[in-house]
């Protein structure tokens, strides 16, 4: 919720001399492994914080230790992969790239989770990657680029 709060101000705050949002100029004065360093350190002590806070803080166990890790450096991949293709493409496209994760987990939840593959399941994938296809353009007059590689 602060993150979703933190966005909202960014984007109706006004931005830089350049006209270009906030998140986009940032990557002048830092690095992308840099600002997910930061992030994920801001959110550690953010987690610890309102853990102790509420007494929680034997709710944070060391169970599954090697999964969390696993989840966490594919997390934190991804978005250091998802940080350049914020300047690289316009958002539109970014944005519809990022939100074909579910159509991944959809195809993917039979070999890992052991659901059933339905005809329905398979025609939506089918229709939401058309949609993705049609907004992001990759390949397009601009043609496929670092961006929409690395979104």
């Amino acid at each position: 919720m602060i993150w979703t709060s933190a966005g909202r101000e960014a984007k109706t705050a006004p931005g830089p001399p350049s006209g270009q949002p906030p998140e986009r100029e940032i990557g002048a004065a830092l690095d992308t492994f840099e600002m997910m360093l930061y992030r994920s350190l801001i959110g550690i002590v953010a987690v610890v914080t309102v853990a102790c806070g509420t007494g929680r803080q034997g709710e944070i166990r060391a169970a599954h230790l090697g999964l969390h890790a696993l989840r966490n450096v594919v997390h934190f991949a991804g978005q250091n992969l998802w940080l350049p293709a914020l300047a690289l493409i316009p958002l539109a496209q970014l944005f519809a790239l990022e939100f074909s994760c579910p159509i991944l987990v959809a195809l993917t939840a039979p070999v890992f989770l052991a659901e059933r593959l339905t005809p329905t399941k398979l025609l939506a994938a089918a229709t939401g990657f058309a949609g993705i296809l049609i907004v992001a353009r990759p390949f397009g007059a601009g043609g496929l680029s670092v961006g929409h590689v690395t979104a």
